[in-house]
């Protein structure tokens, strides 16, 4: 794409075309990894490119490693107009958010999958999907669309991408699709507005990706409550595959009404799981794995909001042969403190799951955007970022940790060291709150022991626009 400027971008000044918003060049926020599953070292990672205040980025990138070294690939997808886009509905578009990659099972082809909008003068937006059939080397130009909208009422939100364990030609894809009383704003994002309607769309591909089933509504939340849930969304979608074969969705479910619903509804928020036996041709009802009030993070000394994970769940299975076991995790507040990170598990393939408990070591702190994964042997890894070392100095010092299971959860131990070191998170972007993303990376391939993982870490100096921090709304 040419020479990172002084800013640090990869992209031209203006490239975007969008007049809305404060852009933070040089940032690069929300990654997410793949590991090969035929080749434990081959991975590529991704994440949004020049981070924009109110909503998305001027674009997405990847990188991937071979031999443990990492490199550019010979060309990024052309997601957006910074990277190159030209065609509209399909990739002229003003920003990308939502990055995404998995492999298939055999590692013949990769996913990048991504959410691209406009923020200006118009308000399309879709998801759409590049594939890579060397390992991440390069990618197709021009990516595909799964679903495309014009309308000034909705917006497609919070995507992920799963290829089948079993089938290499299979991949399925699933987000939120949020539906407006009255248009969206110009120049502001409504990404994890939990105020309005938003049932879970799907598709999958049986060809590799050369196409992809028309996308469809998979779970109504207004049909849960009987029709009296019209206000009411899912979010933070992710599909996992179970060694019996069994998909299984996690996602928050949220009810702004008091609606009955399945198993226990009532207004708030939920950690819920859709099942599906016959590979996403149909969908179970909700399943209710927890409630939770979630973990809403503030700077300790001044107060400012910290943008985190704090309303998505994340999602991981057991590889081992004929497992039925998943497990997830994620952030909600508890006795001790505003943030903890919160662990359920199912042995049944979602239709039951354990009692949630707390699972970060310093249980005082604010610990925050977990991920999880499990490697061959079954042990299961969970990242996350806290603040115990901050000490209400000028520094936001913030660590990511890592803490490990051998025992299916039922005990804990953390790393001595923490992953990144102590780093300042005020240095950051600002996106209703310092944001380094609302997930993290995490990954194993099914024939290795060994966990990659991908996060942010801000450097540098504080952003110019502090002002941004009470008021920007993002994506």
């Amino acid at each position: 794409m040419g020479p990172i400027s002084p800013s640090g971008s990869p992209y031209a000044p203006g490239c975007s075309g969008s007049t809305t918003g404060t852009l933070f060049p040089g940032t690069e926020v929300e990654p997410w990894i793949a590991t090969n599953p035929a080749d434990a070292g081959n991975s590529i990672a991704v994440w949004q490119q020049d981070r924009y205040s109110n909503g998305g980025s001027n674009s997405l990138r990847a990188a991937y490693s071979a031999g443990g070294t990492w490199a550019n690939p010979t060309n990024q997808p052309a997601f957006s107009k910074c990277s190159g886009g030209l065609m509209p509905t399909v990739n002229a578009f003003e920003r990308a958010s939502d990055p995404w990659v998995t492999f298939a099972s055999d590692g013949h082809v990769a996913y990048f999958m991504a959410l691209v909008f406009n923020q200006s003068q118009s308000l399309e937006n879709g998801m759409t999907v590049s594939r890579s059939f060397n390992g991440g080397q390069s990618w197709e130009a021009t990516p595909k669309v799964l679903k495309y909208d014009a309308s000034f009422n909705v917006l497609n939100d919070k995507n992920s991408m799963t290829a089948d364990r079993f089938d290499p030609d299979t991949a399925y894809a699933i987000w939120d699709r949020l539906v407006f009383p009255n248009e969206r704003s110009k120049g502001r994002s409504f990404e994890n507005a939990a105020a309005f309607y938003g049932p879970t769309w799907f598709t999958r591909t049986t060809t590799s990706g050369n196409s992809w089933e028309t996308a469809r509504k998979i779970w109504d939340p207004g049909q849960e409550h009987h029709n009296s849930g019209r206000n009411d969304q899912a979010i933070g979608n992710q599909i996992v595959q179970t060694g019996q074969h069994t998909l299984v969705d996690i996602f928050d479910w949220i009810n702004n009404d008091n609606g009955g619903g399945n198993k226990g509804g009532g207004k708030g928020y939920k950690v819920a799981a859709l099942r599906s036996t016959d590979n996403g041709q149909t969908w179970s009802n909700a399943i209710l794995v927890s409630r939770f009030i979630p973990g809403v993070v503030v700077d300790p000394t001044t107060g400012a909001p910290v943008r985190t994970g704090d309303i998505i769940p994340e999602i991981a299975y057991d590889p081992r042969a004929n497992s039925d076991t998943v497990y997830t995790v994620w952030q909600g507040a508890s006795a001790s403190s505003r943030s903890s990170i919160y662990f359920s598990s199912s042995i049944d393939g979602g239709q039951t799951w354990s009692d949630p408990k707390i699972i970060n070591k310093v249980t005082t702190t604010q610990a925050f955007t977990p991920s999880i994964r499990v490697d061959r042997d079954g042990r299961i890894a969970v990242n996350y970022y806290d603040f115990r070392n901050d000490d209400a100095s000028a520094p936001l010092t913030t660590d990511y940790w890592s803490t490990a299971s051998i025992d299916g959860g039922d005990t804990w131990q953390e790393a001595e060291d923490s992953i990144s070191g102590s780093f300042d998170q005020r240095t950051a972007a600002v996106a209703r709150g310092y944001f380094l993303g609302d997930y993290a990376g995490l990954s194993a391939a099914d024939n290795d022991d060994v966990f990659h993982a991908v996060f942010g870490q801000s450097t540098g100096t504080p952003p110019a626009h502090e002002s941004d921090i009470e008021e920007a709304d993002g994506d």
